[in-house]
C-alpha cells in the first residue's frame, strides 16, 4: 500500500487531576469494577503526580515523537496521533484525517511486542472509528510490531550503555521487564518468545556478557487469575535472599524492554515501587530508560513506513 499519512497510535494517559477518573472509565469500558479498585488506581496516579510532577509522561513522549518525526526530511507523509483511551482519541483523529483528504495511512502502534490482547484492542479501536466515519474513512494498514527490529535492539542497547559504568559493578545482573499478560491470552507463548529473542539480541550488542533474566510487571485483574511470571518484585526478593545466603554481591540493572515510551507503568511500577523495594533490601539498582524518542527509534519508524 502507498500511504499518504502516518498515524501514531498509543494507549493514552491522563495529564491532570480532572483527567484521571474519565480516563479510567474509558479504559474500563463499562466493566463492573469495585469502587475500591478504582480508588486504588486514582491514588496511584495522584501519588505519581505528587512524586514526579506528572500524572503520566506518555502524552508528552508521544508529542515529542510526533514533533521529531515531523522534522525528519525523509518522512514526507503528514503525521497524526490518536489514542485508545484519552485525547486525542482515535475517532477524533480519523475524523480529522478524513477531513484533510487522507485516503490511506500506515498505523504505527507504540507497543513493541505483539500479543493477542493488545493487538486486538488496537485493531478493534481503528475499525470502530472507521465504521463511525463510513465510506469516507481512511484505509489503515497497521505496521508490524517492532520489538524484534534490529534498530529496536540497538536503541535499547544504547540506553543500557548510556551511563556505562554500572555494567562493571560486582554482581551485575540485567532484569529485562515487560508488561505481564493473563495466561488466558492465547498469544503468551509467542509474546514471551519475542521478548527472550529481543533480550538476547540486545545483549549481543553490549561490550561484555552479563547475566540476565526476563521478568514481568504491572499485572492486574483478580489475584486468583494466573498471569505471566516471575513478577519483578517477587524475583527481586528471591535474588536478595540468595545474596543473603551466599554473601555474593548483587547489582540490578532494570531494563524496560517491553515499553517504547515512558508511561505510568515504567514510572510508578519501576521508579517508585521497584526502586523503593531495592532500597529496602539494600540492593544497588539502576533503572535504564525506555528506548524512547532516540534517533535510532526515529530511523526505525522511517524504515517501517516506507
Amino acid at each position: 500500500m502507498v500511504a499518504d499519512a502516518l498515524l501514531l497510535v498509543s494507549y493514552g494517559s491522563p495529564e491532570c487531576r480532572n483527567d484521571v477518573l474519565p480516563f479510567l472509565k474509558n479504559l474500563l469500558q463499562g466493566r463492573d469494577v469495585s469502587p475500591a479498585i478504582l480508588e486504588k488506581a486514582v491514588a496511584q496516579y495522584n501519588e505519581l503526580a505528587l512524586q514526579t510532577g506528572q500524572f503520566s509522561p506518555l502524552a508528552q513522549q508521544c508529542r515529542l515523537l510526533v514533533a521529531k518525526l515531523s522534522r525528519r526530511n525523509s518522512l514526507l507523509a503528514p503525521l497524526y496521533w490518536g489514542n485508545l483511551f484519552w485525547h486525542p482519541l482515535l475517532s477524533d483523529t480519523l475524523t480529522k484525517m478524513s477531513a484533510d483528504g487522507v485516503q490511506q495511512a500506515f498505523a504505527f502502534i507504540t507497543s513493541p511486542f505483539d500479543s493477542e490482547i493488545s493487538r486486538k484492542r488496537y485493531i478493534t479501536a481503528i475499525k470502530n472509528a472507521q465504521n463511525d466515519l463510513g465510506p469516507n474513512a481512511p484505509k489503515i494498514q497497521m505496521l508490524p510490531a517492532f520489538g524484534n527490529h534490529p534498530l529496536y535492539y540497538r536503541a535499547v542497547a544504547d540506553r543500557i550503555l548510556e551511563p556505562g559504568d554500572y555494567l562493571e559493578t560486582a554482581g551485575a545482573k540485567i532484569l529485562f521487564t515487560a508488561h505481564s499478560l493473563p495466561l488466558s491470552d492465547s498469544g503468551t507463548e509467542q509474546y514471551t518468545s519475542q521478548l527472550n529473542k529481543a533480550a538476547s539480541e540486545v545483549l549481543s550488542l553490549l561490550p561484555k556478557p552479563i547475566p540476565w533474566e526476563l521478568v514481568f510487571q504491572s499485572r492486574s485483574g483478580k489475584p486468583s487469575d494466573p498471569w505471566l511470571e516471575p513478577d519483578i518484585c517477587v524475583r527481586i526478593r528471591q535474588l536478595a535472599q540468595g545474596r543473603d545466603r551466599t554473601g555474593q554481591s548483587l547489582s540490578l540493572i532494570i531494563v524496560p524492554i517491553g515499553f517504547l515510551l515512558e508511561n505510568k507503568e515504567t514510572v510508578y511500577d519501576l521508579d517508585l515501587q521497584v526502586m523503593s523495594l531495592c532500597d529496602e533490601l539494600r540492593i544497588r539498582a539502576f533503572r535504564v530508560g525506555t528506548a524512547g524518542v532516540s534517533s535510532t527509534v526515529l530511523e526505525m519508524i522511517e524504515q517501517m513506513a516506507k
